[in-house]
């Protein structure tokens, strides 16, 4: 984000710090998925910008250490980066999570392109492969558990949390990739896609589109701000014209503009935005914290560059100024424990904050901005990876 944003001394500093600080063997466990998106990928990303081998040499040292975890069909969950030892979640019970096993592959295939060593791209495509052998009761909607041997894990579907960057990350390997007519990322993407809309989208009683989760054959009329990751996603895949049929790519991006609708109505109704909203059947608070989470704005600046619509910047510019009213404190910004509530301060300020939400508002807001959506596909945690190397 510094890179992007010019800050040249302040970054640096902060590559001097990865150089001699960083430490890439902590003795206690980590999520290998957030330490793939959050820290393998920022150190691809700042390597892709600056061209600085330092930062190479540090990501293949983090994976490295990560390697035990990405055997077998499906990634471990957690790993021990000094021990090696492996776990999965407690609250997952032996199950893999989809969108863990569904969000290595960008970093996966750029760091194959900068060493020259296919093992890396080899083993996140077959997960892909593994999941493409799936026969879902719905095709294309994929349970957010799986079993560690390649099976079905539950019935729960969801573009929320647990299920959201894998239907991500499909549609941007399939441009990383050089959008080829023929490829599994490409016609799984416009499959999931396809029955997302027809099983998932639904329209409530005061005229907002939402993307519920499926238990089973029943809806749940829930919609995280996760989700809103989903109108980007949509309106990027329009772009490039994932489809061969222009009328469905058509029907991306209106779907894309009506649930971005939605999203900025997480902001307008309190404060700031939930975490989720439940639709009974109008829109409702579900769980009341907020995270300072960065997908709504992240769907504002792909909609506006593929648009050019300027509601969606004067949408940005008020939500960027609800996180300056509601959340900024002395030396940062904090999170809330209720947003009807804009003293319930948490002593916490996230990682993301500034690694998506700071981000995208900023090239929501930048004419020229070096960072394109011809140039580059941004990962889960908002790193931008070039197209091509």
């Amino acid at each position: 984000t510094i890179h992007i944003m010019g800050l040249t001394d302040e970054f640096y500093r902060a590559k001097n710090w990865v150089r001699d600080s960083l430490q890439v063997k902590p003795n206690k466990l980590v999520s290998v998925f957030e330490t793939i998106i959050r820290v393998v990928g920022g150190l691809l990303s700042a390597h892709a910008l600056s061209h600085d081998q330092v930062f190479i040499d540090k990501a293949l040292e983090v994976t490295k250490n990560l390697e035990p975890a990405l055997k077998g069909v499906y990634p471990a969950s957690k790993i021990n980066l000094k021990t090696g030892a492996v776990a999965t979640h407690g609250w997952a019970g032996n199950k893999r999570v989809l969108a863990e096993v569904g969000s290595l592959q960008i970093e996966m295939w750029y760091l194959s392109k900068a060493t020259n060593d296919q093992k890396w791209t080899t083993y996140a495509d077959s997960c892909i492969e593994h999941l493409k052998t799936l026969r879902p009761p719905t095709p294309g909607l994929y349970p957010t558990f799986l079993n560690p041997n390649g099976g079905l894990g539950s019935n729960h579907i969801s573009f929320g949390a647990l299920g959201d960057s894998m239907y991500e990350y499909l549609v941007k390997m399939w441009i990383l990739y050089g959008k080829p007519a023929e490829s599994k990322y490409r016609s799984m993407y416009l499959e999931s896609v396809d029955s997302m809309i027809n099983k998932m989208l639904v329209k409530s009683n005061e005229g907002l589109w939402y993307i519920a989760e499926m238990r089973g054959n029943n809806l749940d009329h829930k919609m995280d701000h996760l989700t809103c990751f989903a109108p980007g996603m949509l309106a990027l895949g329009a772009y490039h014209k994932v489809s061969p049929d222009q009328k469905v790519n058509d029907k991306h991006l209106q779907v894309a503009k009506d649930v971005a609708e939605t999203c900025v109505q997480f902001y307008m109704r309190w404060p700031i935005s939930p975490e989720t909203v439940r639709f009974s059947p109008y829109m409702t608070l579900g769980s009341a914290t907020n995270f300072q989470r960065p997908e709504t704005v992240e769907s504002l600046f792909v909609l506006y560059h593929v648009t050019k619509e300027e509601k969606w910047r004067k949408y940005g510019w008020t939500i960027f100024q609800k996180f300056e009213k509601h959340l900024k404190v002395d030396n940062g910004y904090a999170s809330l424990n209720h947003v009807a509530d804009t003293k319930s301060k948490s002593d916490k300020q996230e990682s993301f904050l500034l690694a998506e939400t700071f981000k995208y508002l900023y090239l929501l807001f930048d004419d020229n901005p070096a960072i394109s959506l011809d140039s580059h596909v941004f990962n889960t945690e908002a790193h931008p990876i070039p197209v091509k190397i």
